[in-house]
């Protein structure tokens, strides 16, 4: 039995690391269709719990990075910080919402939505043409209006660009399938 041309395409995508990104990002087009795809994922909520953050100034969210290291860090270390901030060349913040009244369920509930509008988003860029990865977000100390720590969580960066040829090379390789993923009860 062949998989739909559909499934095919999502089966195809590959986290892509930001070495192998080169420019040109997403157009405001593509990030618009791949928010839309987003907002699609299934919610409970009566508003969407997820947000995305196209980060426009990289230096900014470099202070961000810089000011979580330790009073005492050296040069290098403030390098490397600052490096986070740059890596591809786009970066978009997944922000969710959070209800400090949740029940553990509804916390959960909205994770699973962020989870599917986060695979809706990246399966969008790739069907344009363009590779993402996606590396864990943090709390900041004071995250400069990117997020509400009162009311929102960071959960992730999309780092995204168009991928290199070894990049491509890597989406044409197909990924083993296995039974396993089910089992009966």
């Amino acid at each position: 039995m062949t998989r739909p041309e559909f499934a095919q395409q999502i089966a195809s995508r590959r986290s892509t690391s930001p070495k192998h990104l080169l420019e040109p990002s997403p157009s405001a087009d593509v990030l618009e269709a791949a928010a839309a795809a987003a907002f699609a994922a299934p919610s409970h909520f009566s508003v969407f719990p997820v947000r995305f953050v196209i980060i426009e100034n990289r230096e900014r969210l470099a202070h961000l990075f810089e000011a979580e290291l330790p009073a005492d860090a050296d040069a290098e270390k403030h390098a490397k910080a600052a490096g986070k901030a740059k890596k591809g060349p786009m970066q978009i913040a997944v922000v969710i919402a959070e209800n400090p009244n949740d029940t553990p369920r509804e916390r959960m509930e909205r994770s699973m939505t962020a989870g599917a509008a986060l695979a809706n988003f990246l399966n969008v860029l790739h069907k344009a043409g363009f590779g993402g990865k996606t590396v864990s977000g943090r709390a900041f100390r004071a995250p400069d209006g990117l997020y509400d720590p009162e009311k929102e969580t960071l959960a992730a960066f999309i780092i995204c660009g168009t991928p290199d040829e070894e990049a491509r090379c890597a989406f044409a390789q197909p990924r083993e399938t296995s039974k396993t993923f089910f089992s009966r009860w």
